[in-house]
C-alpha cells in the first residue's frame, strides 16, 4: 500500500487571482520595452515618408495606417502629376511621418 501525500486545495479565486499577476507583470514589462526603444519611432516616421501609412501599419495602428494609406493613394490618382496637386501629397507624408514618430515616442498621435 502506498501512501501519497495529500494535496491541498485553493479556492478557485486564490487561483486565478495569482497566475493572472505574473502575466499581467509580465505583460507590462513587453509594453514598457516596445515603447522605450528608441528607435521604432524613427523607422515609422522614415516609412511613413517612404509612402504615407507605412509607418502606423509598421507600429501595428492599423485603422489609422490604411486609412492614411487610401488617402494617399487616391491623391496619387488623382493629382494627374501636378505640381499644386503633388504638394498636398508631400503635406500628408510629413503629417503621416510626425503623426507616426509621435505614436512610437508617446503612444498616442498629434490629433
Amino acid at each position: 500500500m502506498q501512501i501519497t501525500p495529500e494535496k491541498k486545495e485553493t479556492p478557485p479565486s486564490e487561483e486565478a487571482g495569482s497566475s493572472s499577476e505574473p502575466k499581467l507583470e509580465e505583460e507590462k514589462k513587453a509594453e514598457i520595452r516596445i515603447e522605450s526603444d528608441p528607435v521604432r519611432p524613427v523607422i515609422a516616421a522614415v516609412l511613413s515618408l517612404v509612402f504615407a501609412g507605412l509607418g502606423h501599419l509598421y507600429l501595428r495602428k492599423w485603422g489609422r495606417g490604411v486609412s492614411i494609406l487610401f488617402v494617399a493613394a487616391f491623391l496619387f490618382k488623382i493629382s494627374g502629376y501636378s505640381p499644386r496637386a503633388m504638394m498636398l501629397n508631400v503635406v500628408l507624408f510629413v503629417f503621416s511621418a510626425f503623426d507616426a514618430f509621435s505614436f512610437g515616442k508617446r503612444g498616442h498621435g498629434i490629433v
